[in-house]
């Protein structure tokens, strides 16, 4: 995942909540070793080199990621794709400037070209037409703070506020209390699209919002943020219907019930138009919510109404709202 990952549990005993954040960061490396495209072995490294008719085994929780891709997939109607690692490839080796439209469109062909079969039951992955070049990296760090989560949940950790690159985030539980452990750790890349500042607060946990003229502080409560856009990384985003990387908004951001979607679906923001966020809001239900970036430099934000509304300068969410 080639990011950084930030914990800061609220608990009792300090000891007791560095040895959870322990085994969190620990199950996050576990899942690195099973979703990386790099990592050789991994079960996404092992679809991509398969060939022709070769049936894989692959891990639970490789299924419910791939699962999850599908439904943003199909909910942003392909904006969001998980096959474009070649082309992604190759954007990253031109860093900030737009790569040979020509060269992204013939990876992209390549890898629609082939052909996966996934059965929501069963945990065997057919390759039908080899090829395919899967890459996690806009859902993976998502998948795995819900994982690290779930395990701290299994600690009895109820309060905590779970980063990954500082550019998704996940609330759980409340920041306020003159007893608490702030426990953090790191690995691999610095952070980018910095857009946490937390502060203590009953109910829930703020965080901030933090545009190029506009900042605005959102309360979540056991919900997830994630943001996208280009100030760090360039532009690395693959638009998977249009084959480049023309981009609708400065920045997207993204609240959801978890932070693989939340995750996935402010990538496909950035290259999706009003009405298709609107769409997507709707088709995925309760919980979501998109924030964008005009070039102006203004917020926009549309809940599952599929109305948008201007953020003022002076206000402050919530969400749930």
């Amino acid at each position: 995942m080639n990011t950084l990952f930030d914990f800061r549990i609220r608990h009792a005993d300090a000891d007791y909540a560095r040895q959870a954040a322990q085994a969190a960061f620990a199950e996050v490396d576990r899942l690195e070793k099973l979703l990386s495209r790099f990592e050789e072995g991994s079960d996404v490294w092992r679809i991509n080199h398969a060939e022709d008719g070769e049936t894989i085994m692959i891990s639970e929780e490789c299924h419910a990621c791939l699962q999850q891709a599908v439904q943003i997939s199909l909910a942003t109607e392909g904006a969001f794709n998980v096959s474009v690692g070649d082309a992604a490839d190759i954007a990253k080796q031109h860093k900030s400037k737009k790569a040979p439209m020509a060269q992204l469109r013939a990876a992209l062909k390549r890898s629609a070209n082939a052909l996966v079969s996934m059965a929501e039951d069963s945990l065997a992955l057919r390759v039908e037409h080899k090829g395919i070049s899967i890459d996690l990296g806009a859902i993976g760090k998502g998948f795995a703070v819900d994982r690290a989560r779930d395990l701290l949940r299994e600690w009895g950790i109820k309060h905590a506020l779970l980063s990954a690159g500082n550019s998704s985030v996940l609330a759980t539980g409340t920041c306020s209390s003159r007893k608490h452990a702030v426990t953090a750790g790191a690995k691999h890349a610095s952070p980018y699209e910095n857009i946490i500042t937390a502060k203590p607060k009953p109910g829930g946990w703020v965080v901030n919002i933090a545009g190029d003229k506009q900042s605005t502080p959102v309360t979540l409560h056991e919900c997830s943020l994630s943001s996208s856009g280009t100030s760090e990384l360039g532009r690395h985003i693959i638009d998977p219907r249009r084959g480049g990387q023309s981009y609708t908004h400065l920045r997207t951001w993204v609240l959801a019930p978890n932070a693989a979607a939340a995750d996935a679906l402010s990538t496909a923001c950035m290259t999706m138009m009003p009405e298709e966020i609107a769409r997507a809001l709707r088709e995925l239900g309760k919980g979501h919510a998109a924030i964008t970036e005009d070039t102006n430099g203004r917020l926009h934000i549309c809940r599952r109404s599929g109305v948008w509304t201007q953020i003022k300068r002076t206000h402050a969410l919530s969400w749930p709202a």
